[in-house]
Order: structure tokens, then C-alpha cells, then sequence
């Protein structure tokens, strides 16, 4: 297998975890509400104005939106690359085709969670932006919010 092909290969696996990862531990907030709860907690501690809070909603919700089309984009690569494997000679042009196209998704998630960095940055004032820096740092069991109800770490 060439080294190009490895890496691919590589990559997609990459992709494909982050999904599974991304969709194992968001998958039960969304369901109940979960996320929004965490996201009003954390805007709490910040002392985020209402304003604030619907700005820094509103990047997390087009965040959660570019995630969930990134892995439904993803998704029909399995059934892609099994075509390619099954072939009786591996064509590393489709290959890198179908790989690349996954990657040009990938790397536009990268630029719009920059861009909602960048946002929410704008919109927390210096005292702000410490505290959230701080919760960030330190994960959210440490304040008391996450992990098994009511259990803390």
C-alpha cells in the first residue's frame, strides 16, 4: 500500500472516530436538552447579559449544525471506500477523490470554528473570557456540572 494511501486512509479513520466521538457524547444533550442546559450553566457562571447569551447561542447552535453535516457528509465515504476495496484493482485517483472531497468539509469546519472563537471572543468583555478561560481549562466536573447525575470527580 503506498504511503499516500496509508495516510488517506488515515485520515478518514480520523474523521470518521471524531464523528463517532461527537455523536456518542452530544447525542443524549440533544435529545434532552442536555446541551442547552450546559451552555445556560456556563453562561451563567460567566455572568453572560441576555444579549451575550443569544449571541454565544446562536454560535453554538450553527456549530452543532456544521458538526452533524460534517459526519452526514462523512458517512456515505464507508460505503465509497468499500466499492473502492472491493475492486479487482484499487484506483488511488478515486481514492484521493473521495478523501479529498471529505477533507475540503473537514477544513471548512475548521474555518467556521474559528470564525466562533473569533465571535464569541468579540462579544465576552476581558473578565468574561478569564472565567470561561478558566472552565475551559478546568473541565466542567470541577465546577460540579457533568458527569454521572450527580456525580462528581
Amino acid at each position: 500500500m503506498s504511503s499516500f494511501l496509508s495516510g488517506a486512509l488515515g485520515a478518514v479513520v480520523v474523521l470518521l472516530a471524531a464523528g463517532v466521538v461527537r455523536a456518542a457524547a452530544f447525542r443524549r444533550w440533544r435529545r434532552h436538552g442536555h446541551g442547552q442546559v450546559r451552555a445556560g450553566w456556563l453562561l451563567r457562571r460567566i455572568g453572560a447579559s441576555p444579549d451575550q447569551e443569544r449571541a454565544v447561542r446562536a454560535e453554538l447552535d450553527a456549530l452543532s449544525e456544521a458538526f452533524r453535516a460534517l459526519r452526514a457528509d462523512a458517512h456515505p465515504l464507508r460505503g465509497d471506500l468499500a466499492d473502492l476495496i472491493v475492486a479487482p484493482g484499487l484506483d488511488a485517483t478515486r481514492v484521493r477523490e473521495a478523501i479529498e472531497a471529505r477533507l475540503a468539509s473537514a477544513s471548512a469546519l475548521r474555518a467556521r470554528v474559528a470564525e466562533a472563537v473569533a465571535r464569541v471572543h468579540d462579544v465576552l468583555d476581558p473578565a468574561q473570557r478569564e472565567r470561561l478561560a478558566i472552565l475551559l481549562r478546568e473541565g466542567p466536573r470541577r465546577h460540579g456540572c457533568g458527569g454521572v447525575h450527580g456525580a462528581h470527580a
